[in-house]
């Protein structure tokens, strides 16, 4: 098939930081950006008179444990792909997408990425994991100062800066599908695994002030602390994750199995399945970095990603 016009997501970035912190133009007509990321695909379709953000769960990272993407992981994720970019085409959206950890990390990532371009003609951003740091950055911070942290599937970026620009960011190999692929059930294996991660790379101190938090399990947790039982982005944006709280969730969490987790306020069916373990993480990062509550943020690289590409998208 022939590849439409719209999809830009395949040239390089070039200099990333040099882009991100450079002018941007507000992007005036609206666009899509697509998060191929290591437990679900997501889209955010903004155009001026509001926004929409999809999400399905296609679990691409549950063969990271094994540094390959499963023949069932690649056909999930790359039809989810598929209808996404039919959504952006039908809006008339310019469209940018963006693969994170299991793709970058995946020995035979090239696979899907030929299946998706072949199939439906976009082309997929690999970003690095300091990009992937630099955009959780630009989601959650924007253009002021702070830190954050984003729990993926496969891996667990930490960022810090100041006006806007970066200083300093990690990129982990520890993320919730990761964790669930190691260790299933095994609470104390996982948490030790996540503790000795965290702690060879000599996180203490390594910032000051207040910690936003992203993705998936930190709005999931939040919405839980909560007691939402329909997600609303604004409630939980701001929403402060106590130690104590944190702590108390997950032994909730992993009291469960995912079918009762699954009938918690917060949390849908598909989140239930790893959210203990991105507890756990969240848990094992808080004691790590020696900080006493994270701030829940709806804003994540799916803005980021936009504003590498020197394209505003207002938060509201």
């Amino acid at each position: 098939m022939s590849v439409p016009a719209l999809f830009f997501g395949g040239d390089r970035l070039g200099a990333p930081l040099e882009v991100a912190q450079g002018k941007r133009r507000q992007a005036r007509m609206g666009v899509a950006v697509m998060d191929i990321g290591s437990n679900s695909v997501r889209l955010l379709l903004w155009r001026e008179d509001g926004r929409e953000q999809l999400l399905e769960t296609t679990r691409l990272g549950e063969g990271a444990a094994h540094g390959r993407l499963t023949e069932g992981a690649m056909e999930r994720t790359a039809q989810a792909i598929a209808g996404f970019a039919n959504r952006a085409r039908e809006a008339g959206l310019p469209l940018y997408a963006f693969a994170t950890s299991a793709v970058r990390d995946a020995e035979n990532a090239g696979a899907l990425l030929e299946r998706v371009k072949a199939g439906c003609g976009v082309k997929i951003d690999v970003l690095s994991g300091k990009e992937e740091a630099l955009a959780a950055y630009l989601g959650a911070v924007r253009g002021g100062s702070g830190a954050v942290i984003d729990i993926g599937g496969n891996s667990t970026e930490l960022a810090a800066g100041s006006g806007g620009r970066l200083e300093r960011s990690e990129s982990l190999q520890l993320g919730a599908v990761r964790l669930q692929a190691l260790y299933g059930d095994n609470r104390d294996g996982a948490l030790a695994h996540a503790r000795a991660c965290l702690e060879a790379d000599g996180l203490r101190g390594w910032r000051e002030g207040e910690m936003a938090g992203v993705g998936g399990t930190i709005t999931s947790l939040a919405a839980y602390d909560l007691g939402l039982w329909r997600y609303e982005a604004a409630k939980v944006d701001g929403h402060p994750l106590t130690l104590k709280a944190v702590r108390q969730s997950v032994e909730t969490l992993w009291s469960l199995t995912a079918e009762q987790r699954a009938r918690l306020p917060g949390i849908s069916q598909s989140r239930a399945q790893i959210i203990h373990q991105g507890a756990l993480v969240l848990l094992a990062a808080m004691e790590a970095l020696g900080t006493g509550r994270v701030l829940a943020s709806p804003h994540d690289n799916l803005e980021g990603y936009a504003r590498l590409r020197g394209l505003e998208i207002p938060a509201s």
